[in-house]
This record gives C-alpha cells, structure tokens and sequence, in this order.
C-alpha cells in the first residue's frame, strides 16, 4: 500500500442549518485516528447524509434529523466494531476497508427500516486508510475530487424517492428490504488531492473548484462556499473538505 508517513490529511466540516427543516435534513460525521506522531492519519471516516420524509402523514423537524443522524451513527460504530478495532487489536480475521464499509451500510439500512418509517437516506462515506481512498454512495448527496488540473464529480445522482417496482435498483437507504446497489469508488489519496462531500447540490461545480483552489486551506475554502450560499440566502447543506498534503518539519 502507498506509504503514507509524511503525509497529512487536512479537512473541515460544516454542520447544515438544514439540520432541522419540515421533511429533510442533513448530517455530518467524522472519525479519525492517528499514529503516534499525532499528526499522520492512520484511519479516517468522512460521512454526509440526507434524509427525507416520504409519505403525505404529518413528521417533524426533529424526527427528519434523528434519521439522517442515525445513518450515519450506525455506519459509524459498524466500522469501527468490525474493522478499525480490530486492526488496532492485530486481528488477522477482518475483512478489507471496502467491504466492511458496504455492510455497515447495509446495516444503516436496516436499522432506518426498523426505526424510521417513511424515511430515504441518501449516504455519501469516504474511508481513508493507508493513503487509499475508498468512497461508497447512496442517494442524491454528492462527492467531488480534484488532482491537479483535474477537477470532476465522481457520484452519480439517484433520487431519494425510488421507483415503486421490484425490479428497480435500490440506490437509497431506508426505501427497501431488498439488496441495496452501492456504488464504490477506490483510489490512491495522493499529495495535493482535494475531495469535498456535500449533503445536497446548491452549488455549481466551477464554484466549488474556485473554492478549492483559490484558497490556501480547507477551512477556507469552505467557509467561502457558506459565504456564497448566505448570499443567495440558501441554506447550505454539510460539507467536508479533505486535502492531503505534505509534512513538513
């Protein structure tokens, strides 16, 4: 696997003031561990999601955010049960990153199914271990990356509402008991790649790439998409930003 010591992943997160609006919300997740040098990443989690209310009945602002929450909260505990303490523990036994990823989807898909009743999540989760990049979706949020020059989104879009037939794909969590079809992107995380997740599409592309490449930081970069958003009085949706760059010193 590419070596990753001397290697730095910088990131920011924005929490959405959608959190808590009548039939949707959106929330972010974050897990990350480093070596012992406290600087380099060993293990880092990245998660958006999206939910929705589906049915005509009555909900609440606070039930929509308790889903899109819980999504992400069960992917969460999945992964670190079933992969990273594992590896912490030097368990041979455990299966690769990607495919403890999609079963802890899975999992989120279930638990929303017996919890959430007329509730789609949409889920956009990117792992990060051993300098590769492994990046699975669901729904309508959206990745984007950016290596050089290059700058493309790398999801595809699936409406949360999914067609009535059993034969249709399931591209959504909590909409089906069926077999879920979960996209799976893998690639290395080199130096100077950017990869930005957001839980809902209100900016154009070429405003996001001027974002990523006009500022010197995640965190700026950023904070200069929520500036746009506020003056087109949108509410802006939860991003993460992830950058890896060199060490230094």
């Amino acid at each position: 696997m590419p070596e990753t010591r001397g290697h730095l992943l910088s990131y920011q997160c924005n929490d959405s003031a959608a959190s808590m609006l009548p039939r949707e919300s959106h929330a972010v997740s974050i897990v990350t561990s480093r070596y012992g040098d406290g600087k380099t990443l060993d293990f880092g989690l990245f998660i958006v999601t999206r939910s929705q209310h589906t049915s005509d009945e009555p909900t609440t602002p606070e039930k929509n955010g308790a889903a899109a929450a819980l999504a992400a909260q069960v992917v969460v505990a999945e992964m670190l049960q079933h992969y990273y303490h594992k590896v912490q523990l030097g368990n041979m036994d455990v299966s690769p990153p990607d495919e403890t990823l999609v079963e802890s989807i899975k999992s989120s898909n279930k638990t929303i199914r017996n919890k959430m009743k007329d509730t789609a999540v949409a889920l956009t989760a990117a792992v990060v271990v051993d300098g590769q990049l492994t990046l699975a979706h669901l729904g309508n949020c959206r990745a984007y990356l950016m290596d050089g020059s290059n700058f493309r989104q790398i999801t595809t879009d699936y409406p949360l509402a999914q067609p009535d037939s059993k034969e249709a794909p399931v591209r959504v969590i909590g909409q089906s008991d069926g077999p879920l079809e979960i996209d799976l992107i893998q690639q290395p995380f080199a130096i100077q790649t950017n990869v930005f997740l957001s839980s809902h599409a209100i900016w154009q592309p070429d405003e996001i790439e001027s974002a990523i490449r006009l500022t010197p930081t995640p965190a700026r970069a950023c904070n200069r998409l929520m500036s746009v958003a506020e003056e087109r009085h949108e509410i802006s949706p939860a991003t993460i930003l992830m950058r890896m760059v060199e060490a230094t010193g």
